[in-house]
């Protein structure tokens, strides 16, 4: 079926992209893919935007936008079979059911089968999701991360890139966090950027905002 709409380069680029070490990191291994004798600092600053980028390669599906975006270029230079099934993909199931077939993958990974597993070993452990995480308590950890090993290799045969995060408790803000949040900000600076993000605002918020500025004046 796949050769239709592939040839053998881009059916080899599954296979290729399927034996990628998720284990390690998959933004700066598609990055060096595509780049030879690039620095450290460089790699962060591509690998950051990649990354950022991610949703808008997964879901986009302007062609145009996809052909010159640079973060997109990342993924179709070192996988343009993939690249092209996600673009043959926009074209006949539309972005927003494979928004859904992704969730519910997702969901069926995390939901039905790792936590599952992880509460039916350890019925007394706390544990809530947050997106694509699950948060528990520290005792809890090495458990945890036996059933996503366990539940990723049954489902997928493939070992995941797990990280674990603890969260840090610490009311000294500096400079940098100042600035790490700040530079993640898109400014909205036009009606028309306002009028097509103003569903995203809370009403609390833009008179928190109007209070704000009347008092700066």
């Amino acid at each position: 079926m796949w050769g239709k709409f592939f040839d053998h380069n881009q059916i080899a680029d599954f296979d290729k992209f399927r034996n990628i070490s998720f284990e390690s990191d998959f933004y700066s291994q598609t990055i060096l893919r595509s780049y030879s004798g690039i620095t450290k600092a460089e790699l962060i600053d591509k690998r950051l935007k990649f990354k950022n980028s991610i949703m808008y390669l997964l879901f986009d599906d302007d062609l145009s936008r996809r052909s010159t975006f640079p973060n997109m270029q990342f993924l179709k230079s070192s996988y343009p079979g993939v690249n092209k099934w996600i673009e043959l993909t926009h074209s006949t199931i539309g972005k927003k059911t494979f928004a859904l077939i992704l969730q519910r993958a997702e969901s069926y990974l995390l939901l039905n089968k790792v936590c599952r597993e992880f509460n039916q070993l350890n019925p007394e452990a706390p544990f809530f999701t947050i997106h694509d995480s699950v948060f528990t308590t520290e005792n809890y950890e090495t458990p945890l991360m036996q059933s996503f090993q366990n539940c990723c290799n049954d489902v997928i045969g493939i070992k995941p890139g797990l990280k674990v995060d603890k969260p840090v408790r610490n009311s000294n803000v500096t400079d940098v966090d100042v600035k790490s949040v700040w530079n993640q900000l898109k400014k909205i600076n036009t009606e028309e950027l306002f009028e097509k993000n103003r569903r995203r605002f809370l009403s609390i918020n833009i008179k928190m905002g109007e209070n704000f500025m009347k008092n700066a004046a």
